[in-house]
């Protein structure tokens, strides 16, 4: 039996990855800082990212940026084509015990 995985596997895995990659990682950024500086601890996230922007640190926000992109649409492209192919599967055995 050969199984095609092109079949399950499509760009919009690779960009929707991508997307949430690029909007968490200013949030990723700010509660590391968060963890690493007690003293800001008590500072809500949004009022850090204006400090942040405020104070020039615009680059160190997005630092590591095309890394995890890259990383994160691989990661779920291939996440989610093995997830689809698996359900698919799992409903051709469900349908054949009927």
């Amino acid at each position: 039996m050969q199984v095609n995985f092109f079949k399950y596997f499509t760009i919009k895995k690779n960009y929707l990855g991508g997307v949430a990659a690029a909007v968490s990682l200013p949030l990723d950024v700010v509660k590391t800082r968060k963890q690493l500086y007690p003293e800001h601890a008590n500072i809500s996230t949004l009022n850090y990212l204006i400090k942040l922007y405020i104070d020039g640190d615009q680059k160190q926000l997005l630092s590591g940026l095309k890394p995890r992109v890259a990383k994160t649409m691989i990661h779920c492209s291939l996440l989610l084509t093995g997830y689809e192919y698996l359900m698919s599967k799992f409903q051709e055995k469900q349908l054949k015990a009927f």
